[in-house]
């Protein structure tokens, strides 16, 4: 048998060539194009260390925030964000999937994904997540998402200040985004006997509301005072995952005992933040109501 050695040095052409990608998924520098993006001015204001997706959603944010889309405007297609941002096809969808999560956007089958009405956020005073801004001095903004609410008949810290029987406490989780730069995951709890119509409220008008200032108006309530009891622990399980933290860091625990007449606890409430770098004010307070 012979063989043909003129071409010895030859290499297979596919070992030559660079790989290929779709159009919406290919690689590309951060600049590439971007200046030509008109959402360009919210992603070059954006230089944060969050996770691309996170900077994504912030940058989204901050382009409704500003007017660039309206209340009622349906967005780009995913794919065609792809070709206003320096990101994946993957990264723009969990981006989007964050806003819709929030209540910011809404997907409507067959249509598209819709700007909703404007999110304000938490209405102040809100008591217990109240970070600094270093530079200015004012409190961030808060906006919070519901995970869920549901009776419990496990036991703890709320039960005897409550009266738990049986499974008479309703639990009412929710992440608090604190000026799009961290999480802090809310568990409130509250004797359903005693508040059953504020425990069974649309979860949709219990998102962005301040749940202390809607129970003292409400139900009429006497001023409140809060007891605050800090804590170091170890995130860990669901918490740590709603926190965006790694299993075992450490973080603090901020519980909460509000009370009418220094005797009647009206709710309990725990706090778990994760690392971050802002100041967080702990001060002694008394909330005024209706009476």
């Amino acid at each position: 048998m012979e063989r043909d050695f003129a071409r010895s040095d030859a290499r297979p052409k596919a070992a030559t060539q660079r790989p290929r990608f779709p159009r919406r998924n290919r690689p590309r520098a951060a600049s590439a194009g971007l200046s030509r993006s008109p959402l360009a001015r919210f992603l070059t204001a954006n230089g944060s260390r969050l996770p691309k997706y996170a900077q994504l959603r912030q940058a989204l944010a901050a382009a409704i925030d500003a007017g660039f889309w309206k209340s009622g405007d349906r967005l780009p297609t995913e794919i065609e964000l792809t070709d206003m941002v320096p990101y994946s096809l993957g990264t723009v969808q969990k981006g989007v999937r964050a806003l819709v999560e929030e209540g910011r956007l809404l997907r409507v089958k067959g249509r598209g994904t819709f700007v909703t009405a404007d999110l304000k956020g938490i209405a102040q005073p809100f008591l217990h997540a109240r970070f600094l801004d270093d530079a200015s001095g004012t409190v961030l903004p808060l906006h919070a998402k519901v995970v869920s609410r549901r009776r419990i008949s496990a036991t703890g810290p709320w039960s005897q200040p409550l009266r738990q029987r049986g499974d008479n406490i309703v639990r009412l989780e929710r992440e608090l985004r604190i000026a799009d730069e961290f999480v802090v995951f809310s568990r409130f709890y509250i004797n359903a006997d005693r508040f059953g119509g504020f425990a069974a409220k649309p979860l949709a008008a219990l998102r962005d509301s301040n749940l202390k200032l809607m129970l003292a108006r409400e139900y009429n309530l006497p001023p409140i005072t809060f007891a605050q009891d800090l804590t170091f622990v170890r995130l860990a399980g669901e918490i740590a995952r709603h926190v965006r933290a790694r299993p075992g860091t450490e973080g603090i625990k901020l519980a909460i005992t509000a009370t009418c007449r220094k005797w009647d606890t009206i709710y309990f409430h725990e706090l778990f933040i994760p690392p971050n770098r802002r100041r967080l004010l702990l001060p002694d307070l008394t909330l005024p109501t209706g009476r």
